[in-house]
C-alpha cells in the first residue's frame, strides 16, 4: 500500500487580481494554471489529468465510506498510515519531555508575573462571572482581531483594524467581508473599499494575494 499528499491550490476570482487553480500529488504537479491568460490554449490547465484522477479519488472515498461504516476506519489508519502523514494533538507537556528546547522556546516571552495574572484569571471564567454580551459590532470584531494580530507582532503601521482585518485574515467571517468562500461567502465590502458605516468612512481595503489551499492523503490500494 502507497500514500500520496494530495495538494489543491486555487485563488479565486475577488481574492485578488491574480487567478490561479494548482493541483499536486506529492512532487509531481499536475495543474498549474494562471487564469489570468484566459483560454485553455494560453495555460498549463487541462481536464485530462484530473478526468484520470478521479476514478482514483471515488474509490479511495468509497472504501473509506465503508470502513466508516463498519466501525473500522480507526483501526485501518492505525495500522496503516505513516507517522509522518499523521496530524493529530500532543500535549505540550509530552512534547517538552523530548523537547526542553521546545519549552524554553515556548515560555521565552512570558516572565513569571504575567504566567501567574493568567492563572489568577481562569477562577473568573464562570459563566456567571462573564455574561453574554449585549451587542457585538462589526468595529467590535474588528477591534477583537486587531488586538490579537498587535499582541502576535503583526506589523501593522497606520492600518485601521478593519484594513488590518483585510490583510491578515482568511474571510471566514461568515460573509462579513465577502471575501469568503463556502459557507463564509456573503455579500460583505467589495475588494476596493469597505462599505461606508463599519467606522464612519470608507477604507481601502487591502486584502493579500493568498490562495486557498487544501490537502488530503490518499490511499492506494
Amino acid at each position: 500500500m502507497s500514500w500520496y499528499r494530495l495538494v489543491i491550490c486555487e485563488n479565486k476570482e475577488g481574492r485578488s487580481s491574480n487567478r490561479f487553480r494548482a493541483l499536486a500529488i506529492d512532487s509531481a504537479t499536475l495543474i498549474n494554471a494562471d487564469l489570468n491568460k484566459g483560454t485553455r490554449a494560453n495555460t498549463w490547465y487541462n481536464e485530462e489529468p484530473v478526468i484520470e484522477l478521479l476514478p482514483l479519488l471515488v474509490e479511495a472515498a468509497r472504501r473509506s465510506m465503508d470502513l466508516l461504516k463498519n466501525g473500522t476506519y480507526n483501526d485501518f489508519v492505525a495500522k496503516n498510515l505513516p507517522y509522518q502523514h499523521r496530524i493529530g494533538v500532543l500535549k505540550r507537556s509530552d512534547e517538552w519531555k523530548v523537547d526542553p528546547d521546545a519549552k524554553n522556546a515556548y515560555w521565552k516571552d512570558m516572565d513569571e508575573e504575567t504566567y501567574r495574572a493568567f492563572q489568577s484569571y481562569l477562577p473568573t471564567n464562570a459563566e456567571n462571572k462573564i455574561g453574554r454580551l449585549k451587542s457585538f459590532t462589526a468595529n467590535d470584531f474588528f477591534r477583537a482581531c486587531y488586538l490579537g494580530y498587535k499582541a502576535c507582532g503583526y506589523p501593522l503601521g497606520d492600518k485601521t483594524p478593519e484594513q488590518a482585518y483585510l490583510r491578515y485574515a482568511d474571510g471566514r467571517d461568515e460573509g462579513l467581508t465577502g471575501t469568503g468562500f463556502g459557507l463564509n461567502e456573503g455579500p460583505g465590502s467589495t475588494t476596493t473599499a469597505l462599505p461606508r458605516g463599519l467606522n464612519g468612512t470608507t477604507a481601502p481595503a487591502e486584502a493579500a494575494i493568498r490562495g486557498r489551499s487544501s490537502e488530503a492523503e490518499i490511499p492506494r490500494m
